[in-house]
């Protein structure tokens, strides 16, 4: 996405350097020529209709008048609307007729600022041609004593260097341009270099104090109530905060830029402010928002055949979409962006496709497709770069002559030299602190894992200790169960048969009675040690009868609802649920303080789900972890080969699913 950046900020450039044409945003009155020539000077992208209705109104006033200035002044801001929508034939013709009328008038400072016009459209084909009139220009401005042209040219020599990357040379008219500023009062002068001195700043990476000329810059705007100059500062700061890192600062910067394009009505500016702050809030991880930003860029860029940025918004929506886990559509803005990347002959976008494209192999895990198509970008990318490093060479030899040429290019080489010895240091360096870093990582590694084999080897031994409590607990009360029970039934039968034998048979009924008992309660025992009736009865009536014994016992409301899945199960399958089944039924009855429980038993597509719930007063998750119980149930869900989860909510019940 520095692409995208490096765009906006080309784009920027190009839209700042024509800002010097308009002027107040006031309320106009269109019946004066001074109130037309303010309405023609804050006019918009889309007022061209508007433009030239009221302007050839202010001609025949201007010529009704005698006044060929005016007339002038009215073909000179026709040039400058013109060359603001980049139609530069139409507006150097304009601009020609205004020269032609501005001599005839007599008005030297007139005509003086509209040749720096035509200086611009030169410097567009011909810099050095440019860098020769500016100068000239400048002269005859100083010798007329106009101040504000000798700023302006300032500015357009500022500007030529810039674009010749000689930066020390544009910085040195900048602010020659912004002394003369200052001395004279000439704020939005003043705003509109501390702009450009920014843009230099910020190319030379002292974004603090780039960041510094603009909030100046911007004061200054908003104090003359400019706002397509603070729509620019506010681009700019939203730039440089992104370079900082502070992209919450780049997002409110951005925003206000779209404030300012909305009132001024300039779509282009519109699409790129979305675009930026979806770049912002992609920075910030917030991807919902970026996306529903760079739509709105995309809605732009379409609506008004911006074809130039659509490269870039697809791809940065693409990258959104893949963070989303939306590879399929991502694929397909992908391929929108190659299509518009091949129509605007854009190579570095069409190379960015193919960046963007091996993400997306790398998400899908298809690391070897990945691989070649990184090997691919970094080929082209490495290639693009020698085409640019020879058209620069071009440039140079034509600016600055082949002497110069090979000067530079020894220092080039030179700069190139100790820039790789210093990344072959660098890239030590950091080798040598990934392998440090990596030896701590598998060391922290090795101590997690013994500390967690230590945990869950003191976690078995804490419940192998609990199981053996369990295990005589049972015992001990099986043995109570006898001795109380079976016993003393035995113990009353005995004394019993000894008195038939002395006294005849008038107890044999009720000793066969408690005969009955003892078989009864013998028969229980056995149960619950071992629940044959499951294999007699099946699983879902051996349930139902425990219910139905609890709800007789109990005030608790049990209810069931079964398939006949459970009828299919193994022997021990079922031995092993219906204990689980018990266990929940204990815990429900000792802890729970219940009103209501319900069993469910469901399959779908061979996995087979039973659940447990209860209403009672639910416990916290610490208590939850001490229980023997609940571990016995994980264990014995393990042997059937299943999964249970446990959920606790206090005062809201207990719930347990058995996966298997």
């Amino acid at each position: 996405m520095n692409k995208v950046i490096h765009t906006v900020i080309v784009f920027t450039i190009l839209f700042y350097n024509t800002l010097n044409i308009f002027y107040s945003q006031e309320k106009l009155d269109t019946n004066t020529i001074e109130g037309i020539k303010k309405m023609i000077r804050q006019s918009t992208y889309f007022d061209s209709v508007k433009v030239f209705y009221f302007g050839e109104k202010a001609i025949k006033m201007a010529k009704a008048n005698g006044s060929l200035s005016d007339e002038a002044t009215i073909y000179q801001y026709y040039g400058n609307f013109c060359y603001f929508s980049k139609n530069y034939d139409l507006s150097e013709k304009y601009y020609q007729q205004s020269l032609v009328l501005s001599n005839k008038a007599g008005n030297a400072e007139l005509s003086n600022k509209t040749k720096i016009r035509i200086a611009f459209i030169t410097a567009d084909e011909n810099m050095l041609q440019a860098e020769k009139e500016f100068n000239e220009i400048l002269i005859e401005a100083e010798q007329g004593g106009f101040i504000e042209n000798q700023i302006e040219c300032y500015n357009g020599l500022g500007i030529i260097y810039e674009q010749r990357q000689m930066y020390d040379r544009s910085i040195e008219y900048y602010l020659k341009g912004l002394k003369l500023a200052e001395n004279h009062q000439q704020k939005y002068h003043e705003a509109m270099l501390l702009n450009n001195i920014g843009l230099i700043k910020l190319y030379s990476n002292q974004r603090e104090g780039a960041k510094e000329d603009f909030e100046r810059a911007l004061k200054g705007a908003y104090e003359l109530n400019e706002l397509r100059l603070a729509l620019n500062l506010h681009n700019n700061l939203g730039l440089v905060n992104t370079e900082l890192s502070d992209h919450q600062g780049a997002i409110e910067h951005y925003k206000q830029t779209l404030v300012n394009a909305h009132e001024l009505g300039f779509p282009a500016v519109k699409g790129v402010a979305h675009l930026n702050l979806s770049n912002s809030y992609y920075k910030l991880k917030d991807i919902e928002h970026a996306l529903i930003y760079v739509d709105s860029s995309l809605y732009f860029f379409t609506t008004y055949n911006e074809r130039n940025f659509l490269p870039k918004t697809y791809l940065m929506k693409a990258v959104l979409l893949r963070e989303t886990g939306r590879i399929k559509e991502a694929y397909s803005l992908k391929d929108s962006a190659l299509k518009y990347a091949k129509l605007q002959e854009s190579f570095a976008d069409e190379i960015e496709v193919i960046q963007i494209e091996a993400s997306l192999k790398a998400k899908e895990g298809k690391f070897q497709e990945a691989y070649e198509l990184h090997k691919r970008f970094h080929q082209l990318n490495d290639s693009l770069q020698g085409v640019n490093n020879k058209d620069k060479v071009a440039q140079l030899q034509v600016l600055f002559g082949k002497e110069q040429l090979e000067a530079q290019l020894e220092n080039e080489r030179n700069l190139k030299e100790a820039e790789i010895r210093e990344k072959e240091y660098k890239t030590r360096q950091a080798a040598f602190v990934v392998i440090i870093i990596s030896i701590l990582f598998v060391f922290v590694a090795i101590l997690i894992y013994l500390r967690y084999l230590s945990a869950m080897k003191k976690q078995q031994e804490q419940f192998s200790q609990q199981l053996i409590q369990q295990l005589d607990e049972e015992r001990s009360r099986i043995a109570r169960d006898l001795h109380d029970g079976v016993g003393q039934l035995l113990s009353s039968i005995k004394m019993k048969s000894t008195i038939i034998k002395q006294q005849g048979v008038p107890h044999m009924q009720q000793m066969e009675q408690e005969l009955g008992e003892v078989i009864e309660q013998t028969r229980g025992i056995s149960h619950t040690l071992h629940p044959s009736y499951i294999e007699k009865i099946g699983l879902q009536r051996s349930v139902a009868a425990l219910l139905d014994k609890t709800q007789q016992n109990t005030d608790i409301v049990c209810t069931m609802e079964w398939d006949d899945t459970p009828n299919k199960l193994d022997i021990e399958v079922k031995t092993q649920l219906y204990r689980i089944l018990q266990e929940c039924l204990n815990n429900t009855l000792k802890h729970a303080s219940a009103s209501a429980l319900k069993i469910t038993f469901s399959s779908n597509d061979s996995v087979r789900l039973m659940t447990y719930r209860d209403n009672g007063i639910g416990k916290s998750g610490q208590e939850m972890n001490k229980g023997i119980g609940l571990r016995t149930i994980e264990e014995r869900v393990k042997k059937i080969g299943g999964k249970v989860n446990f959920e606790f909510t206090a005062g809201k019940g207990f719930v347990m699913e058995v996966k298997f």
